[in-house]
């Protein structure tokens, strides 16, 4: 399905004349908080793109939340072609397999259900694909899965500069304007807000990752490492790895705020009451946790991270083997 929007006007052509004076709507007073997942899926969408590919575009999924604030939490990578006359060709069922994936694993962790917000595209500058690519989200609801709602009426579009064509990495995010002049309608788009946005969890996996990226530093891996696909094994081995090196840091602060207590039990310190007041309202909110209870979500979650494992180098073997039958008639 393919869907062409220009904001020149008919024909591709520019208005003969330009009014002076015009309406221009009021921008939206929105902001958008931008969560590492759906920043890293784009940049490792990028790499792994397919040869002769220039850019990637996907969907952008998250919430709305305290109003104007648009939390980006996680997105897909929509795959899509160009015909010979430079129509650009979204696959459909692809789009709608993914969504449909995306919301059967968010429904059953209780959180916020997450839409469809907008889209992303790499790249330094807007195109006519952009425009393109922005109106078949907006005018075809039923299949990008958009539903405007307030306060969020249109979609909105990320841009990632994964190859730092303008000389750094930059990543914006913008909304489409209407503005009504005297003959015809043309649309501007205008750059939101935008904040990199980390919560406590996702804190703890970028430090996990800084710190195997340290390591690998220290120790690059070898060539048969990176062409032989891991196993559930070194996944297994990679998830306890980084499960007891959390451990070892919890563990390393509660040591820490047990000597302290210690040195004012025995008058070494002065004591600090907000101090105090932190650890007495850390103590009472934290709850003796049913064991078995605990080994079964432990084992859950295991099993939930082989599984996405296996299922992810099922995908890349059937898109392998897709491509090898598609090549094959040519």
């Amino acid at each position: 399905m393919s869907r062409r929007v220009s904001l020149l006007g008919a024909n591709n052509q520019k208005p003969a004349c330009v009014p002076k004076n015009f309406d221009l709507l009021p921008f939206p007073s929105l902001r958008v908080r931008l969560h590492p997942v759906p920043l890293m899926t784009i940049l490792d969408a990028y790499i792994r793109r397919d040869e002769g590919q220039e850019n990637v575009i996907g969907t952008l999924l998250g919430s709305c939340s305290d109003g104007n604030v648009i939390d980006v939490t996680d997105c897909f990578v929509d795959r899509h072609s160009l015909t010979g006359e430079g129509l650009l060709q979204i696959i459909k069922d692809h789009h709608e397999s993914m969504f449909e994936l995306k919301q059967q694993a968010n429904g059953g962790n209780g959180g916020v259900r997450e839409v469809v917000v907008g889209w992303f595209c790499t790249g330094s500058e807007m195109t006519e694909l952009t425009c393109a690519v922005h109106g078949w989200f907006k005018q075809f609801s039923s299949v990008s899965k958009f539903f405007p709602q307030p306060p969020l009426t249109e979609p909105i579009h990320l841009m990632v500069d994964a190859v730092m064509e303008s000389g750094s990495f930059s990543v914006k995010v913008y909304t489409q304007v209407q503005m009504t002049m005297a003959r015809e309608a043309c649309f501007q788009f205008h750059e939101l807000p935008l904040e990199l946005y980390a919560t406590p969890s996702d804190r703890v996996g970028l430090q996990l990752l800084q710190k195997v990226r340290t390591a690998h530093r220290s120790h690059p891996p070898r060539a048969e490492d990176l062409t032989e696909p891991a196993s559930e094994g070194v996944l297994l081995s990679d998830i306890t790895d980084g499960l007891n090196a959390e451990l070892e840091q919890l563990q390393e602060k509660l040591e820490i705020c047990a000597a302290y207590v210690r040195r004012v039990l025995n008058g070494e310190v002065e004591p600090d009451p907000e101090v105090g007041r932190f650890l007495s309202s850390a103590l009472s909110a934290a709850t003796e946790p049913d064991l078995e209870a605990f080994e079964q979500l432990c084992q859950n979650t295991l099993q939930d991270s082989l599984m996405a494992a296996h299922l992810a180098r099922l995908a890349k073997l059937q898109f392998a083997v897709a491509q090898k039958l598609n090549t094959s008639f040519f």
